[in-house]
């Protein structure tokens, strides 16, 4: 299935496989913050630290929700924020979990594991096209979210299907989406 991201609505004039639509395919696996590489030009300058990371995805992410949708900014920070949160709580499981690494890997290393939200996302079932301020995909179902559920949740990632819970166990080495694609081209 394709789901659209960034839109505030279905563009008429372009067909919703159109390669220039922000889109992603969505497969048998959950989709994670990882999956798919950061646009380099979303990089932004400190990309040396996870804190510069955060902060450039932070704001690819934000920029999705329009100029004018506040409380869409706000729940894509809260829902950040619990992912941090739920790293945070899992610091010991995380520190056994990465010690085989010997420091190579820290526990905001994580981070990107967590289901990556799409913004003001756009997908089809049946012939009816459904939107939602966010929407996960957990490998099996998308689930719809509103700005307001999540600004109103206590528990941000309790929203999401039991499956999204421990993103961070059913994943081997952690992957950061800050890595370029390299374009291969076969010659005969």
């Amino acid at each position: 299935m394709r789901a659209l991201f960034g839109l505030e609505r279905v563009p008429r004039s372009l067909a919703a496989d159109d390669p220039r639509l922000p889109a992603v395919e969505l497969g048998p696996e959950m989709l994670r913050m990882n999956a798919i590489p950061l646009p380099v030009e979303a990089w932004g300058g400190d990309v040396g630290s996870h804190a510069g990371r955060r902060a450039a995805y932070t704001a690819w992410l934000v920029a999705q929700a329009g100029d004018y949708n506040a409380a869409l900014r706000r729940a894509l920070l809260r829902y950040l924020d619990a992912i941090d949160e739920a790293l945070l709580a899992a610091e010991a499981e995380l520190a056994m979990d990465l010690a085989r690494f010997d420091g190579l890997f820290q526990r905001q290393d994580r981070f990107w594991s967590a289901p990556r939200p799409l913004v003001r996302a756009w997908w089809r079932e049946g012939d009816a096209w459904l939107g939602a301020d966010v929407a996960v995909w957990d490998g099996v179902a998308i689930t719809a979210l509103s700005a307001a559920q999540i600004n109103a949740a206590e528990d941000v990632l309790g929203l999401l299907p039991e499956r999204c819970a421990g993103f961070w166990r059913e994943v081997g080495l952690p992957v950061s989406p800050f890595r370029r694609v390299l374009e291969t081209a076969i010659q005969n």
